[in-house]
């Protein structure tokens, strides 16, 4: 077990626990999840509280960072477990080459635009009356075809503005109110 670098009476140890002192016994601090999934706790000092991600706090305390890396990757890709064994410093290049060589992910942005990206929802284009007047592979194809602000398209599809330039636009075939 390690004291934190400068919060007096704050200890890490190797498996990730976080102890405190502070209230003159040796206590475990409960920790909680941020919204990335990472485990974190508050640490208070002169008056302030700061959160601190275990992980860091981990690595900083017991692995040497001698080639001075940015970020602390977990091997296993469990972001809650911080174990020594679990933690290495890293790039962020590493990381991300970790995540899809060792992790098997898949980016979510795949360097394809329009229709070949795999997000991309065909996009209907009606007139006044409500007669469909052009069909498109996606948001993007359906701008540079009209010259229509793809922004616009969009707030359009998502029913969040009505009619622009005398079109309206959706994401099916029904009339796009």
């Amino acid at each position: 077990m390690k004291e934190i670098n400068g919060y007096n009476g704050y200890y890490i140890d190797r498996f990730g626990i976080v102890w405190s002192t502070r209230s003159g016994k040796l206590s475990a601090l409960k920790p909680s999840l941020d919204n990335n999934g990472y485990t974190r706790v508050t640490l208070r000092c002169d008056g302030t509280q700061k959160t601190k991600k275990i992980h860091r706090l981990v690595a900083e305390a017991f692995i040497k960072n001698f080639q001075n890396k940015p970020t602390v990757n977990h091997r296993n890709g469990i972001r809650s477990d911080n174990r020594i064994e679990n933690l290495e410093w890293a790039t962020y290049s590493e990381q991300q080459r970790h995540s899809y060589d060792i992790l098997k992910r898949r980016p979510t942005y795949t360097g394809k635009f329009g229709y070949e990206h795999c997000r991309s929802k065909e996009v209907f284009m009606f007139d006044a009356n409500g007669d469909v007047v052009g069909i498109f592979p996606s948001q993007s194809e359906a701008s540079r075809a009209t010259g229509i602000c793809q922004t616009v398209i969009s707030n359009s599809c998502n029913k969040k503005s009505k009619t622009r330039c005398g079109y309206n636009f959706g994401f099916t075939s029904a009339l796009c109110v």
